[in-house]
Order: structure tokens, then sequence, then C-alpha cells
């Protein structure tokens, strides 16, 4: 059920995000993190579904995720950030 709402929800985003719609996935992300947590699943297989997810939902790195010196796109930004969304809620579940 997380992984086919938040599918949808980032189906229909516009990046960057303005405040009230990252405080909309956010919490999408984490009740995906929670559920598949307490599923036993390590960190890394949360992370490769939470991307296989936003690709599903259209949402693709650049190839400037692979460059040294330049700047992130803003979907590359995004999905850095969710990334980290998932990393946060694991290890420091509040």
């Amino acid at each position: 059920m997380q992984a086919a709402a938040l599918r949808e929800l980032l189906t229909f985003l516009a990046v960057p995000l303005d405040a009230n719609t990252e405080r909309d996935v956010q919490p999408l992300v984490w009740d995906f993190v929670d559920d598949r947590k307490a599923a036993g699943w390590p960190p890394e297989r949360i992370i490769l579904a939470i991307k296989q997810i936003a690709r599903e939902a259209g949402l693709k790195t650049s190839t400037t995720v692979v460059k040294r010196d330049t700047t992130l796109t803003a979907t590359d930004s995004f999905l850095v950030e969710l990334v980290g969304w998932c990393i946060h809620r694991y290890f420091h579940q509040e």
C-alpha cells in the first residue's frame, strides 16, 4: 500500500518541491521505510526500492550524478533527498 501511494504522489510532483509538498512526501517515505524495516529489510534494499518507485513515477537521475564538478539537477537533488530520508528514518526513527 505504501509503495503504491508513494508512486502515485511522485508521479505528479513538480521538482523542486515546495515546503508543503515536501511535508506530504516525507511521511509516505517514512511509512514505507518503517513498514519494510519491520519486515526485516536491510537499509540497502529499502533504498533500492525507493529509487525503483521513483523511476516508475518518472523521476530518473541525470548523468550529472556521476560527474564530479557539476551541479545536480532539481530531480537529482530530490532523489538524493529521498535516499537521505530513508537513511535518516531507518537509523533514527522518531
